[in-house]
C-alpha cells in the first residue's frame, strides 16, 4: 500500500520549502508532487538536481524554470486571453492586479497579459499584492479614475475587489 503525507511550507519562502524537502527526504518518500511558489527564482535550485531515479518529482500547477515533469494550467494563456478581452472591449486604460511576480504563476499571467497588449494603445496600471496586503493595494487601484476596468489574476483577489467595490 501507499501512504500520502503533506509537507506544506509557508508560501513564497525558499527556506521553508528547503526544510519541508528535508523533512520529506528523512521520511524516505518514494516520489513527490510539488506545488511551489518559489520556482520562478533562478537561484532556487532546490528541486533541479534531485535525480529522477531516487525521487521522481511531478510539478503541479506552477512550472519550474528548468525542464521537469509538469501538469497544470497555462497562466500565460489566461493572461493573454484576458488582455484580449480588454482590447475587444476597447479599453484604453486598465488596472492589472496580480500577486507577487516572484511567484511563477503570477509572473506567467503578467507576461501573457502584457505581451498581448504590447502593440496596443492601452495603458496598464499594474499592482502587485499578496494575501497580507490585498485590501490596501486594491483600494489603491481605485484611487485612479483613469482606469476603465480592473483585471485580476487570482479569484481570491477578484472576490476581495468585488467586496470592496460593493461596500
Amino acid at each position: 500500500g501507499y501512504s500520502v503525507r503533506h509537507y506544506l511550507p509557508r508560501q513564497g519562502v525558499p527556506e521553508a520549502e528547503e526544510q519541508a524537502l528535508q523533512d520529506a527526504r528523512s521520511g524516505l518518500i518514494m516520489g513527490m508532487a510539488v506545488f511551489s511558489s518559489c520556482l520562478n527564482n533562478q537561484e532556487f535550485d532546490l528541486y533541479k538536481n534531485i535525480p529522477e531515479k531516487t525521487m521522481p518529482l511531478l510539478f503541479i500547477e506552477r512550472k519550474p524554470h528548468f525542464s521537469a515533469n509538469y501538469i497544470g494550467f497555462s497562466y500565460d494563456r489566461a493572461g493573454e486571453e484576458m488582455a484580449g478581452k480588454a482590447l475587444e472591449m476597447g479599453y484604453t486604460s486598465i488596472g492589472l492586479l496580480t500577486g507577487s511576480l516572484s511567484q511563477s504563476h503570477e509572473l506567467e499571467f503578467y507576461n501573457g497579459f502584457m505581451r498581448a497588449l504590447s502593440d496596443s494603445e492601452c495603458n496598464v496600471f499594474s499592482i502587485q499584492t499578496d494575501d497580507y496586503r490585498k485590501h490596501q493595494n486594491i483600494l489603491q487601484a481605485f484611487d485612479f479614475a483613469k482606469c476603465q476596468a480592473l483585471f485580476v489574476s487570482n479569484f481570491e483577489f477578484a472576490q476581495t475587489a468585488k467586496n470592496i467595490l460593493n461596500a
